[in-house]
């Protein structure tokens, strides 16, 4: 495969690091500038004042009603401007797509400024979602 395409309107961008181990790659990383790491089914990292587009799914990609939507929605909004900035939401069928920014929670000993979690603005989301859309609908479990 080349490294690039000499036609013209190519979008083909040559590829680095095609050798190297990912797992190898992030257990060598060092936190810098503030940022967390953590790792699940990828690695993950947080960095401060970062801009996040997360996209959730429902469970088994169930497709929920509109009233439901309309919850999921609401609760992404809930903590516009007290936990993070919500730059855009778009609610769908069976997943939500966010653009946010997590705002500061607090200071370390260290007066370093702490930003809300990902996992905790989420959870929060997700959490309070599921429970309105389980009242609405007289059911229990997840969503």
């Amino acid at each position: 495969m080349s490294t690039a395409s000499s036609r013209s309107g190519s979008t083909r961008v040559p590829r680095v690091g095609d050798g190297v181990a990912p797992l190898r790659t992030f257990l060598e990383a060092q936190p810098r500038d503030g940022a967390q790491y953590s790792r699940r089914r990828l690695p993950h990292f947080e960095r401060p004042w970062a801009i996040y587009a997360v996209t959730i799914g429902t469970k088994k990609d169930r497709c929920l009603p509109p009233n439901a939507r309309s919850i999921v929605l609401n609760s992404s909004h809930h903590f516009h401007k007290q936990r993070y900035e919500l730059f855009a939401a778009c609610v769908m069928p069976d997943h939500v797509h966010l653009l946010l920014q997590p705002w500061p929670k607090n200071n370390d000993d260290k007066k370093t400024v702490v930003f809300w979690p990902l996992s905790e603005l989420l959870h929060s989301i997700k959490s309070f979602s599921a429970h309105r859309i389980n009242e609405a609908e007289k059911k229990t479990g997840a969503v």
